[in-house]
């Protein structure tokens, strides 16, 4: 056989095989992406997490409403004007997240760092959220709430 000819269909081959493995990988990946096993939903609520509390700490109203429950909707989008004029967040850190046994709901502990405005003095306040997990929408938080010091 040619020389030209044996490299063409080892090229060829090669070139089949990584778009294969390419494919399949992106196979694993979309089905951790929708939350079919509670491993995976578990690893989408840690993105989730980051995306949320970034959005809260930017102050981009449509990303943090995407991640909240219809019925909750108007309370966070009120909640969140008024904090605009209130505070400004600083930090947040993920304290804990504490699944149900099938990983479909979940229970963050946030601390916040922030300061009231005009006051530049940090504060920190320690948050629950309750979140749910559905097929059809992802992660949603159902509410979120102030814990008393402790």
């Amino acid at each position: 056989m040619n020389r030209a000819i044996v490299r063409a269909l080892i090229i060829t081959v090669v070139a089949g095989f990584l778009t294969a493995c390419g494919l399949g990988a992106m196979a694993v990946e979309s089905i951790s992406d929708i939350g079919a096993t509670p491993a995976s939903r578990k690893q989408k609520l840690t993105k989730d997490l980051k995306r949320f509390h970034n959005g809260l700490y930017w102050g981009q109203a449509g990303v943090v409403l995407g991640y909240v429950v219809d019925d909750k909707r108007d309370e966070f989008k009120r909640d969140m004007i008024l904090s605009k004029k209130r505070e400004k967040i600083v930090d947040h850190e993920i304290e804990l997240v504490d699944f149900s046994d099938d990983a479909r709901s979940a229970e963050v502990d946030v601390t916040v760092k922030y300061y009231e405005v005009p006051y530049y003095i940090v504060k920190s306040r320690l948050e629950r959220e309750e979140w749910q997990f559905s097929m059809k929408e992802g992660w949603k938080i159902a509410s979120r709430k102030i814990l008393p010091d402790s």
